[in-house]
C-alpha cells in the first residue's frame, strides 16, 4: 500500500496494510491500495468500483482510495469497508489530533471488528491459518458447514477440530488444516480442490496465501458448498444427453435449420433416410438440396414460385412468422436417392427453438407413405364394404348406446318391411311383438354390459303386421376408454326353422317317451326276473357247498350255468339300454391286469378243453401290474370277445395278448388282442358286426345262439372308455379283435393297493352280530339267511317296512338289509323312517334290489344307505359287502369263537373231508378263481393251527400262485394230501 498522506498514524498505516492483505485474499487476487489526494480513476468516482472518496467528519474530501486491480466477478465490499475505516480514523484524528492517539489498541480492535464483520457477511466458510498451521480465525458459516458448534462451545483444540472434519470426509486426507497435518511452509500459489462429504455434499476449497513484504505469513481457506451447483450441472448434462439421444435415435428425419432453411444439424436416422450422406456432409446445405417438392426440383428450396406450395416452406414460414409454436403440414416430397429421386408422402412439423442470441427451427419430416397408402386403401375398402353391406343376403343393423338404430342394410328392410327413412333413430324394440316389447330394455342392458349376444330368439312384428321369428347375434364396439360406442347385429329369419324345430321337439318328446316306457318296461322285467333268479341261483350256490353226490352236483352246476346265461342275457339288454340312453357310468378302481386276465382265461379253459381248442395268453413284461380301470366293464368286454371266439372256433387256438405302448410314469396305452382260428367274417359283414341285434349271414342261430348284442355292447363300452376296437378277419381263417385304450393311469404302490386278505370271508363278520333282513319275498329272505350259514350271526326277518320298525322297537340290530321294492312302505321310506329316529340313525343300512335305480333314487341313496347289493349276487360278494359295512374284527379270535374248544394242534375230520373233496374236484382242471378260493379255504380252516411246516407250505403255495409259477404251484398242489395225512397223524 502506498500513500501521499504521510501524516497518518503508524497504527492506522498498519491497520490499512492488514486490511489490504485481507482484501486481496477476499477478492481472490493480489491488489495494491493507494490513498491519494487526487483521484487516479478515469471514470467518475461515484460510478467507479475502483475508486472511492475518503471524507472528513465535516464533509470535506480528505483524499481518494484507489485499487489498482479488480476482478469484475468479485464483490469489493472490503474496499468500502476500508473507506469507512479510514473515515472513522480521520474523525478520531480530528478530535484528538493526528499525533496523539490515546489507545492504539482501540484502533486495531476496530479494524479487527471491521474485518470480522466482513468475514461474517460472507456466504462462504473462511478459515485463517498462520505459518505454523494454527487457526487464527474462522467465521460462523464455517462452523455451520462443518457442524463444529458443539466443539466450539467446549473450546476444542485445532487438532480436535481437524479430526472432526476429517471424519466427515470421504477423501479424508484433505482436512481443514491444508494438505498435511504439520505443514513446514506454505505455497505462494492459489490452490483449489474438491472435498466429498459422507452426507453427500460436495465442497470446493480455495487456498490463498497471505503475503507481507514478499513473504507468506499465513493462508486463508475459503469453503463453498457447490452441491446444488454440481447437481444442477449434472442434471443439465443428463437432460442434454437424453435430448441428444432422442434426437439421434428418433427414426424420422430431424434437422436444425436457420431462417433460410439452411441445415445446421441433422440426426443420424435422418441422414440415413435422406440417402444424402453423413451429418457432416449435410451441414450448411439447404433443405431443398435433400428434400424438395415434386415441381421444385432441381431448384434449391425457396427459390422458385412453386415454393409457395412447398410443405416445408409452409411450415417454416408459419413458424418464423409466429415466433413460437408448432405447425404440421402433409405433402408429397422427393427424396434424393443416389442419382435418382423417389417420391414419398410426408408429414412435416416445425417448431421454434430460442437460443441466447438467435432463433433456430427444428424440422421433423416423417415418411407417412405407408399410412397414406393404407388410408387410401381403407377408403377403397370402406367403399367395397358399403356395397357388400348393402347387398349381403343377411340382415344387419347397428345400435347406439340407447338401443336406437343407427344403420341398416337392404336385407334388413326386406326382412322387416321398414325403410331406412322409417326406422333410423327409432329403438329396435319398436318392431318387437306385443308379447316381447317389454323385454327390450332388459335384453339390451344385458347386451350392452356383457358385450355380446349369441343366437337370441326374438319374436318381431313386420310393418305389415306379420309375426316372424329372428335369431339375433351381435357384438358391442367400445372406445379406447371401454365405453359403449355402438353395437353390430345380424338377424336371421328363423320362422320356418322354428316351425321345423317345434315339430322335431314334438318328435323328440315322443321318442323320449317311448324310450322312457321301454326303460320302465326293461327295469320292471329286470326286477321281476332277477327276484326269482336270486332265489334260484342263491339256493344252487348254497346246495353246491353241501351236496356231495356227483350227479346232484352236476344238476346244480347245470342249474347255475343256465341261470347265469339267463342273467347275462338280461344284463346285456339292460346294459344296451343304458348305453343307448347315455346313463351308463364308469367306476374306475385299481386293477391287477395280470390277475384279471388270468381269471378271465381260466373261466373258459374247461370249455376250450372240451372242444379241443388251445387257449393261449401272453402278457408282455412291460405291462404295468396295476392300472386304474373299470374292472367290471373290462371283464365284460373280454368275456364277450373270448366267448365269441370260443363259440365260433372248433379247432386250432384262441390267443389273448396284452401289451403296452407310450409307457410313462403316470399313464400308458394298453393294447388287448383276441385272435382265433374260427369261421371268420366276410368283408361285407364286418361293417355291421358291431350293430345291435345283427348276426352275420353264415351264422346259424340254432347252432351258435346269441342275440346279436354282445359285440354292440362291447363296441359302445370301449368308446365309453375312450378307446377303439378294430377287426381283421378272413372267412374260414379266423378273426382278430384289437382294442386300444389310451392314457390309462398307472397305479403306483401296487403291492399295497392290490393286497387282499387271505382269510375266509366268514371270519370277517363278528360272531353273534345281529342282522335284520327286510324283504317281502320269503324265498329271498331264506337265501339271504343261508348266506350267513357259516358266520353264526343272529338273523331277524321282517316281511315289510312296518314290520321292520315294529321289530326294531323290541331289539336294535347292528346291520339292516332292506329290499327296495316292497308293497306298502318301500325300502327308501323304511330307510328314511330309521334314519329319522336319533336312536337308530347310526345303524348301517344295505340296499338290496333287483331293479335299476331311478335318477331321484340315485340322489337319495348315498344319504340313506352304506352299500347297494343287486340281485342275484354270489355269496362271497354278498358277505364281503356285509363285512365292509360292519366294524373290523380280530379274525383269529373270531375263528376261535366259531371252533370253540377244537384242538389247536390238529385238523378236524370234517375239515379234512371237505378239503380233500375240494382237492379231488380240481384234479382235472383248476381255474384261476377256483385255485384262489382253495388256498383261501385252506388258510381259513387251518388258521388256529400253529404248525411251522403247514405255515411254510401255505406261504410257498400262495407265492407260486401270485407269481404265476405254474410248475411249482402244480408240485405243491399235488403234495396237499400228504400234508393232510401228517396233520391227521398228529391228531391221533
Amino acid at each position: 500500500m502506498s500513500s501521499d498522506k504521510p501524516h497518518l498514524s503508524s497504527i492506522v498505516q498498519q491497520g490499512w496494510q492488514k486490511l489490504c492483505r485481507l482484501t486481496s485474499l477476499y477478492i481472490n487476487t493480489s491488489v495494491r491500495l493507494t490513498v491519494t489526494s487526487t483521484p487516479h480513476c478515469t471514470k467518475s468516482v461515484e460510478a467507479s468500483p475502483e475508486c472511492c472518496q475518503i471524507k472528513r467528519h465535516d464533509g470535506s474530501i480528505f483524499g481518494y482510495l484507489t485499487i489498482e486491480r479488480v476482478i469484475e466477478s468479485h464483490d469489493i465490499r472490503p474496499l468500502t469497508t476500508l473507506k469507512e475505516m479510514i473515515e472513522s480514523d480521520l474523525k478520531t484524528i480530528s478530535e484528538e489530533s493526528v499525533h496523539s492517539i490515546s489507545s492504539p489498541g482501540d484502533s486495531t480492535r476496530g479494524l479487527e471488528k471491521i474485518l470480522q464483520t466482513s468475514l461474517e457477511a460472507n456466504n462462504e466458510g473462511v478459515l485463517l491459518l498462520n505459518t505454523d498451521g494454527e487457526i487464527i480465525h474462522y467465521n460462523s458459516q464455517l462452523i455451520k458447514m462443518w457442524n463444529l458448534e458443539p466443539l466450539v462451545k467446549k473450546d476444542a483444540s485445532a487438532a480436535e477440530l481437524s479430526d472432526f472434519t476429517k471424519s466427515q470426509l470421504i477423501n479424508s486426507s484433505l482436512t481443514i488444516k491444508g494438505y498435511s497435518e504439520k505443514p513446514e511452509r506454505f505455497s505462494k500459489n492459489q490452490k483449489t480442490d474438491t472435498l466429498y462429504l459422507k452426507d453427500g455434499r460436495t465442497i470446493e476449497r480455495t487456498s490463498l496465501p497471505v503475503i507481507e513484504k514478499e513473504h507468506t505469513i499465513g493462508r486463508v481457506f475459503s469453503y463453498r458448498d457447490i452441491t446444488p451447483e454440481r447437481q444442477t450441472r449434472q442434471e443439465l448434462e443428463e437432460k442434454s444427453n437424453i435430448l441428444d439421444t432422442i434426437f439421434d435415435q428418433t427414426p424420422i428425419i430431424m434437422m436444425l435449420v436457420d431462417e433460410k432453411a439452411r441445415i445446421e444439424k441433422m440426426n443420424k436416422p435422418g441422414a440415413e433416410l435422406s440417402h444424402f450422406g453423413s451429418d457432416s456432409d449435410l451441414v450448411g446445405k439447404l433443405v431443398g438440396d435433400i428434400l424438395h417438392c415434386v415441381n421444385a426440383y432441381p431448384n434449391a428450396c425457396g427459390t422458385t414460385p412453386n415454393c409457395r406450395h412447398c410443405a416445408i416452406r409452409q411450415t417454416l414460414n408459419r413458424t418464423i412468422q409466429s415466433g413460437t409454436g408448432e405447425y404440421k403440414v402433409e405433402g408429397t416430397m422427393q427424396i434424393k436417392h443416389g442419382n435418382a429421386n423417389i417420391t414419398r408422402h410426408v408429414l412435416i412439423s416445425s417448431a421454434t427453438i430460442q437460443t441466447s442470441g438467435e432463433r433456430k427451427y427444428l424440422l421433423s419430416i416423417d415418411d407417412i407413405t405407408e399410412r397414406y397408402l393404407a388410408e387410401k386403401s381403407l377408403i377403397e375398402s370402406e367403399n367395397r364394404f358399403r356395397n357388400l353391406f348393402e347387398y349381403t343376403p343377411i340382415a344387419y343393423q347397428s345400435l347406439d348406446k340407447n338401443g336406437c338404430i343407427l344403420d341398416i342394410n337392404h336385407e334388413w328392410s326386406k326382412l322387416t318391411g321398414y325403410s331406412r327413412e322409417n326406422i333410423i333413430g327409432q329403438p329396435f324394440g319398436k318392431i318387437f311383438s306385443n308379447e316381447t316389447k317389454e323385454l327390450f330394455p332388459v335384453v339390451f342392458e344385458k347386451f350392452a354390459n356383457e358385450g355380446y349376444i349369441n343366437d337370441l330368439e326374438l319374436a318381431l312384428e313386420r310393418k305389415d303386421g306379420q309375426l316372424i321369428t329372428a335369431l339375433v347375434t351381435g357384438r358391442v364396439q367400445y372406445d379406447k376408454e371401454g365405453n359403449y360406442l355402438r353395437s353390430h347385429c345380424i338377424l336371421l329369419n328363423f320362422t320356418e326353422r322354428k316351425q321345423i324345430q317345434k315339430e322335431l321337439i314334438q318328435a323328440k318328446e315322443k321318442a323320449e317317451e317311448a324310450t322312457r316306457i321301454k326303460s320302465a318296461f326293461l327295469a320292471n322285467m329286470s326286477h321281476e326276473i332277477r327276484t326269482p333268479m336270486n332265489a334260484i341261483l342263491g339256493y344252487a350256490e348254497i346246495l353246491n357247498q353241501s351236496v356231495t353226490n356227483p350227479t346232484h352236483r352236476d344238476y346244480l352246476s347245470s342249474m347255475q350255468s343256465s341261470g347265469k346265461v339267463l342273467m347275462n342275457l338280461i344284463n346285456d339288454v339292460l346294459d344296451f339300454s343304458k348305453i343307448d340312453a347315455g346313463k351308463l357310468d364308469l367306476k374306475e378302481s385299481p386293477v391287477d391286469i395280470r390277475l384279471l386276465m388270468k381269471e378271465i382265461v381260466d373261466t373258459f379253459r374247461l370249455k376250450a378243453s372240451q372242444k379241443g381248442v388251445r387257449l393261449l395268453i401272453e402278457i408282455s413284461e412291460s405291462t404295468p401290474r396295476v392300472l386304474q380301470l373299470d374292472e367290471l366293464r373290462l371283464r365284460q368286454i373280454m368275456l364277450n370277445l373270448i366267448s365269441n371266439a370260443l363259440k365260433f372256433t372248433d379247432k386250432g387256438h384262441i390267443r389273448i395278448d396284452v401289451s403296452t405302448t407310450n409307457l410313462g410314469d403316470t399313464s400308458s396305452t394298453i393294447l388287448l388282442r383276441v385272435e382265433d382260428t374260427g369261421i371268420g367274417i366276410a368283408d361285407k359283414e364286418q361293417k355291421k358286426i358291431f350293430e345291435a341285434f345283427e348276426q352275420i349271414d353264415n351264422q346259424d342261430s340254432k347252432i351258435y345262439g346269441g342275440t346279436g348284442l354282445g359285440l354292440a355292447i362291447t363296441h359302445r363300452l370301449i368308446k365309453l372308455m375312450g378307446g377303439e376296437i378294430r377287426l381283421e378277419s378272413k372267412v374260414n381263417k379266423g378273426s382278430t379283435f384289437s382294442i386300444t385304450l389310451a392314457d390309462i393311469t398307472v397305479v403306483k404302490d401296487a403291492d399295497e393297493i392290490v393286497g387282499q386278505k387271505k382269510s375266509n370271508i366268514d371270519n370277517r363278520i363278528q360272531v353273534g352280530t345281529s342282522i335284520l333282513i327286510v324283504d317281502d319275498n320269503r324265498a329271498n329272505r331264506k337265501v339271504t339267511r343261508e348266506f350267513f350259514g357259516g358266520s353264526r350271526v343272529k338273523i331277524s326277518e321282517a316281511e315289510n317296512g312296518a314290520h321292520a320298525l315294529e321289530i326294531m322297537r323290541q331289539m336294535e340290530p347292528q346291520l339292516i338289509i332292506i329290499d327296495l321294492r316292497m308293497p306298502g312302505m318301500s325300502g327308501f321310506e323304511t330307510a328314511r323312517s330309521i334314519k329319522n329316529n336319533p336312536q337308530w340313525q347310526d345303524i348301517p343300512l344295505i340296499a338290496y334290489t333287483a331293479s335299476e335305480l331311478t335318477a331321484e333314487e340315485k340322489e337319495q341313496y348315498p344319504n340313506l344307505f352304506k352299500a347297494l347289493l343287486r340281485k342275484p349276487i354270489e355269496r362271497k360278494k354278498f358277505l364281503q359287502t356285509v363285512a365292509n359295512c360292519l366294524p373290523p374284527v380280530n379274525e383269529k379270535n373270531n375263528l376261535r369263537l366259531q371252533h370253540g374248544n377244537e384242538s389247536a394242534s390238529a385238523i378236524s375230520e370234517e375239515n379234512e373231508h371237505e378239503l380233500l373233496q375240494k382237492w379231488n374236484s380240481m384234479q382235472r382242471i383248476r381255474p384261476r378263481k377256483m385255485m384262489k378260493e382253495f388256498i383261501e379255504e385252506i388258510t381259513a380252516r387251518t388258521e388256529i393251527m400253529h404248525d411251522p411246516e403247514l405255515k411254510s407250505y401255505l406261504q410257498e403255495l400262495e407265492h407260486a400262485f401270485h407269481t404265476f409259477n405254474i410248475e411249482k404251484e402244480e408240485t405243491l398242489f399235488h403234495a396237499f394230501p400228504e400234508i393232510i395225512a401228517r396233520l391227521k397223524t398228529e391228531k391221533l
